[in-house]
């Protein structure tokens, strides 16, 4: 599931992924460019949902997830199988840039 240039909250839409969509339904997830940005908030949702464990391709550019979006991603105990973290443009500085390089190495582009 590919979502761009969601018009609604990209936070709220997250928690209704979340809430409704159960795991393994599919291999990629993008939420790119939502128009009330995907923030912290969101990040932290989607860290803690096992749905991404079975995601190949995470998409979450042009969001507003920041640091502490992307520590919850590094963090995130669902990732294992994680091919590709698409999170460019979301105002991470060095410390959240190297918390997901730390994790994930290559498979993460951020800029």
């Amino acid at each position: 599931m590919w979502i761009e240039g969601y018009y609604g909250d990209g936070d709220a839409l997250v928690n209704w992924l979340v809430e409704k969509i159960s795991p393994g339904r599919f291999d990629r997830l993008g939420i790119v460019r939502s128009m009330r940005s995907l923030t912290r908030v969101g990040a932290r949702a989607l860290a803690g949902w096992p749905g991404l464990a079975h995601l190949k391709e995470l998409g979450l550019s042009d969001n507003w997830i920041g640091d502490a979006g992307a520590k919850e991603l590094a963090n995130s105990p669902h990732l294992d199988g994680l091919e590709a973290l698409h999170v460019a443009h979301n105002d991470i500085t060095k410390v959240g840039k190297e918390a997901l390089k730390k994790r994930f190495g290559r498979r993460v582009r951020v800029s």
